[in-house]
């Protein structure tokens, strides 16, 4: 005997399905197998699929019967097939967006026109495949061999290719690359006798080794860290520690909602992806794009897809139930009318208390519950089980109703600031205040039972056997309405949240307070984040859970900044670059104050045909260069800031770009030419959107403005000839509606800034040579600054040279026309990207002193530093 009693034995065989019937003697084992699995898993019919999770060995996967060859339009979104083998197969327009599809294998399928956009298809074998005019954006094919692929017009806008095999890859000008990857893929490209381009194969001898995926490593760590620096490192180091449950300060379910700052481009939505797919973390997991969630969802609908999610087997932890949810949603999903009387009350009491015993009745009121669950969280499948809970199989649900009748129903003996002898009371009083619309009260209460149920599953194991590590929530695009609403509801929850950790990553200020108070909401970087600064910082933000933390910090670089600054280091260290190439890594990293997209955007621009870089380059032409698709730097730029909104916030984020500031009354003016829906919008643009800075000097708040990268490529693409049509905007237009808005306010700074960026340097310096004082020059200087800050309009064609900058018969000005010029040129990191003119302004400064009194010494000490930056950029010349 096997240790099990005769009985155990007796109604195993009884209950034991039928054996399979044999598949043809001439398939595969791998093919037998699947077959039998497919006829003992609910039926497949190609429409449906189960839910994306964590593989799970002990329970049976609906896959697709392999005996069948066309899959042509079949419905497989958020489908879990991973490792699924569909080598040879046809999926012309196949929908498998949101698929979970790790190491399924492709090799030779034909994927025309499918939809794989949010698929994670890591390690997946697409060898030969025909993936011609495909939807991958968003796709994560990390490790993936598209050896010899067909990527002609496939879409991979945004798609993660770390570490993927592309070798032998065809492609056409029709193809959309990631940004990150353009430039090498268009180095390793050859072109074709018919036009179209080939992935040239790697070599031992041309590049180096070829790129092969890594092999996974096994570790017991939450996290891996991929590397010592980095943000991806960062990270990793930030979410193990709060992760980790054994802290031996503070409560461990007094946990933060972190949520990772950053500006579209900047690499936070990758970041995530990354938590996503680390293999081995000993916890539930689960992963949400705001983007792709309905906007009314309510909040305890957000959660019911969470739960199913982390209702999956997790190694190193099992499975997380989630009874007190169960009962909950089957609760509201039968409201009841308040004006039944106490009868109606009577009966729906008695009825919860019945169907919880081992009766038939009962049987199929789980079933239909967990599919009415099921279908609220968007799973359109037969299920054999709801959030972790079994509800097929004559055991299983004997356990689950044991289950729910005990610590589960107990639970709602106090809710809604009610106690109840009866605890299914509770349950019936949350049915009618479903009834009523009383949505803020039963969300709240569904989102306790949410969480009481997985702290409950933490607490449930003690000593040796305890569970560590937190269970970790990721929510991309947290500022939409859905997950908005629910990460307020979660906020809320007096018990905190633990062991509950949510990660969300937002292109906003998130949350709304800290739209509304900056000073204090101001966010750590991710290299400086850790548990005991949120600590520190929570007083100030009225206790709030929310912790900010920015991915990308704007790095404004000053005009006078040395070549060879610890950033610049950092960066070509990074990027395997000598010494001679450091002023080239200054110019990009100062043109994009940082940004992560834009610095690696800018980089590949500047190198040449052979992949390299040159340190004798003239880059003022940067941002007019044209990747392989014809869109010029320029323009995707102005596409990452305007962001979904485009048509109907061009015209606005452009007069936002190019006006002084954003303070309230210069704003005004922008928004007076506005629809209101349109003002609406650019208003909750300034407001929220991380395109738009707020910048502190000694923790005084400075008025906000547009990103300087944004505002220097939106500059440079409405100076092209015809302007942009779409905002009805040209250069001239443009400045000179901002500049007679700033004249009618006697805004003087503004005037003359849109003056200068129109051409009227002996105006602006006749103005500023009336302003001058010479006693006390040092308010004037900071004016003078701020006016030659204003944006080149061509300076891809302008001259750095000494002569062209000598403008004849501006004697009779104390502020000559020469200083005015340079200065503008200077300030521009496209005007002067050599540092060519900053001699000129060192002596135009100089004689400025001459005529000076008691500010001279403050000229003079002006002088010095445009001097000390010469002799940076020139030492040969020194």
């Amino acid at each position: 005997m096997n240790g099990r009693s005769f009985g155990s034995q007796l109604w195993a065989a009884l209950t034991r399905p039928y054996p399979p019937k044999p598949v043809k003697s001439d398939a595969s084992f791998t093919q037998q197998l699947l077959a039998a699995l497919a006829r003992n898993s609910p039926a497949f019919n190609g429409s449906s699929a189960a839910s994306p999770g964590p593989d799970d060995p002990d329970t049976p996967r609906r896959v697709p019967d392999l005996t069948r060859d066309d899959f042509t339009g079949a419905n497989l979104s958020d489908a879990d097939l991973d490792r699924t083998n569909f080598a040879g197969r046809r999926l012309v327009n196949a929908n498998l967006a949101g698929a979970s599809l790790r190491g399924a294998t492709f090799a030779g399928a034909d994927l025309t026109g499918a939809r794989l956009h949010d698929a994670d298809l890591a390690r997946a074998n697409f060898s030969r495949a025909n993936l011609a005019r495909a939807d991958l954006a968003r796709a994560h094919l990390a490790r993936a061999s598209l050896t010899r692929a067909n990527l002609m017009g496939a879409d991979l806008t945004w798609t993660s290719l770390a570490d993927a095999v592309l070798d032998g890859v065809r492609w056409n000008t029709e193809t959309k690359w990631p940004n990150d990857r353009a430039a090498e893929i268009r180095r390793r490209s050859e072109m074709r006798p018919d036009g179209t381009f080939r992935i040239r194969t790697r070599t031992a001898s041309a590049s180096g080794p070829e790129l092969r995926p890594p092999r996974p490593r096994r570790s017991a760590q939450p996290v891996p860290t991929a590397g010592r620096n980095g943000p991806t490192a960062e990270l990793d180091r930030l979410v193990r520690a709060f992760a980790t449950r054994h802290r031996p300060e503070g409560d461990p379910n007094d946990l933060p909602i972190v949520v990772l700052w950053g500006s579209r481009g900047s690499g936070n939505s990758e970041l995530l992806r990354h938590l996503r797919t680390v293999d081995d973390w000993p916890g539930p997991r689960a992963f949400l794009d705001g983007e792709r969630l309905p906007a009314r969802l309510r909040p305890h609908q957000v959660a019911s897809r969470l739960a199913f999610q982390l209702a999956y087997k997790a190694e190193g932890f099992g499975r997380a139930r989630f009874p007190r949810f169960f009962l909950g949603m089957a609760a509201v999903r039968e409201p009841l009318d308040l004006d039944s009387g106490a009868a109606a009350r009577d009966v729906r009491r008695d009825l919860f208390n019945q169907r919880l015993r081992n009766r038939s009745e009962g049987r199929h009121w789980l079933r239909e519950s967990a599919a009415a669950i099921a279908d609220v969280a968007d799973l359109d499948a037969p299920v054999t089980g709801a959030v972790g809970l079994a509800v097929d199989g004559l055991m299983e649900i004997t356990r689950t109703q044991r289950l729910l009748r005990g610590t589960a129903m107990t639970w709602y003996r106090d809710i809604l600031d009610l106690h109840f002898q009866d605890p299914a009371d509770g349950l019936v009083e949350l049915s009618i205040q479903e009834f009523l619309g009383n949505r803020d009260s039963v969300d709240e209460v569904l989102c306790r039972a949410f969480v009481a149920d997985l702290r409950h599953e933490f607490e449930a194991t003690l000593g040796w056997n305890a569970r560590r590590t937190n269970a970790v929530v990721l929510l991309d695009n947290v500022g939409t309405p859905s997950l908005s609403r629910f990460l307020g509801t979660l906020s809320g929850l007096e018990d905190n949240s633990g062991p509950l950790l949510v990660v969300a990553a937002s292109h906003q200020r998130f949350p709304p307070a800290a739209a509304e108070h900056p000073t204090s909401w101001r966010p750590d970087a991710l290299g400086e984040a850790s548990i005991s600064r949120w600590s520190a910082q929570r007083a100030a933000r009225g206790g709030s859970r929310y912790y900010p933390v920015r991915v990308d910090p704007i790095e404004e670089v000053a005009p006078t900044a040395e070549p060879d600054r610890p950033e610049v280091r950092a960066i070509a260290d990074r990027l395997g670059l000598d010494p001679g190439l450091f002023p080239t890594v200054a110019f990009a990293h100062r043109l994009t104050a940082g940004h992560p997209t834009g610095l690696s955007m800018v980089l590949d621009a500047l190198r040449g045909p052979d992949g390299t870089l040159s340190p004798d380059l003239d880059p003022r032409a940067t941002l007019g260069l044209s990747g392989p698709d014809g869109q010029g730097l320029d323009d995707r730029v102005l596409g990452l800031v305007l962001g979904p909104r485009a048509d109907t916030m061009l015209r606005g984020v452009v007069l936002m770009a190019l006006a002084l500031d954003l303070s309230d009354a210069r704003f005004a003016q922008i928004l007076a030419g506005a629809s209101p829906s349109s003002g609406s919008l650019l208003s909750r643009y300034r407001e929220r959107d991380l395109w738009v800075t707020h910048r502190f000097d000694d923790g005084v708040p400075r008025p906000p403005r547009m990103h300087p990268f944004a505002r220097r490529a939106i500059a440079h693409r409405l100076a092209r000839p015809g302007g942009l049509a779409g905002a009805g905007l040209d250069w001239t237009r443009a400045h000179e509606l901002l500049r007679n808005a700033a004249a009618v306010s006697d805004d003087v700074t503004a005037t003359l800034y849109h003056d200068l960026a129109l051409g009227r340097v002996r105006e602006v310096a006749t103005r500023l040579t009336a302003l001058f004082d010479p006693a006390d020059p040092k308010r004037w200087y900071e004016l003078l600054l701020q006016v030659t800050a204003a944006p080149l309009a061509r300076p891809d064609q302008g001259t750095t040279t000494r002569d062209r900058l000598s403008v004849p018969g501006d004697t009779d000005l104390m502020v000559p026309t020469r200083l005015i010029s340079a200065l503008q040129r200077h300030t521009d990191p496209l005007g002067d990207p050599h540092h060519d003119t900053c001699d000129i302004i060192a002596y135009e400064l100089g004689e400025l002193a001459r005529k000076a009194t008691a500010g001279a010494p403050f000229l003079i000490e002006q002088s010095m530093k445009f001097q000390q930056c010469w002799n940076r950029w020139h030492p040969s010349r020194y």
